[in-house]
């Protein structure tokens, strides 16, 4: 038999230990194992069949507009639900960090880029994606490689076969002589929840004058 394996059987006639003994089994290999850590106090094999944790074993802190200082357990929990934050600095070997998904973006080209490219142009459905997990949209914003001379460039997005629905509220425009919405309109996102697989769409509804490499990025994180 194997280190560790325990036969299960009916008990008492030599077919196997029971499922009592299996768990008693369990709880005392567990047990010999926790006793290594320090302020870790363990009881076990005992009338209650328990183990129990020292109180100074374990502690948490919780990310607010920083990390606090490393409380004084032997293992701290570090918890945030900030997207921005960072593995704390102050957590050691044994510490568990637990962050969210950190926030993602993707770039589409919705014109031809480089020295050889050409005017933006308006049009419909330029670029099409599908989602490649369920994603929540956190911002859009548009760039330009070189300036409209005059009048805006407007950007739509799309959720949807066909023609789809924007999922805009307030599209990201980018005013003569700027090279990015956020000098300009910035968008603002009514349907932030993109389903796995969805097609997604990209119009150019204003195409301004001499505009060349048009792109826009989308910010969000799986869900």
């Amino acid at each position: 038999m194997g280190a560790g394996v325990v036969p299960v059987g009916g008990g008492g006639g030599g077919g196997g230990a029971t499922q009592a003994e299996i768990e008693e089994f369990a709880r005392d290999a567990l047990g010999t194992a926790l006793t290594a850590g320090a302020g870790i106090v363990v009881t076990v094999d005992d009338a209650g069949n328990t183990i129990t944790l020292g109180s100074d074993a374990v502690g948490f802190a919780v990310y607010s507009a920083g990390w606090p200082a490393r409380p004084s357990f032997d293992t701290v929990i570090w918890s945030s639900t900030d997207r921005a934050a960072t593995a704390p600095g102050a957590a050691t070997g044994t510490d568990i960090v637990l962050l969210p998904a950190p926030i993602l973006h993707w770039d589409f080209p919705l014109s031809s880029t480089g020295p050889a490219a050409t005017a933006v142009a308006t049009n419909t459905a330029v670029v099409a994606w599908r989602t490649p997990y369920a994603i929540t949209v956190t911002a859009v914003e548009t760039w330009l490689e070189e300036a409209s001379s005059s009048g805006s460039v407007t950007v739509d997005v799309n959720e949807g076969a066909g023609a789809g629905t924007t999922i805009l509220s307030t599209k990201p425009s980018i005013q003569a002589t700027e090279l990015t919405s956020a000098d300009g309109t910035a968008a603002v996102v009514s349907d932030t929840a993109l389903a796995s697989g969805a097609r997604i769409t990209f119009d150019i509804d204003a195409a301004g004058t001499d505009a060349h490499g048009l792109w826009c990025r989308i910010f969000g994180y799986p869900t």
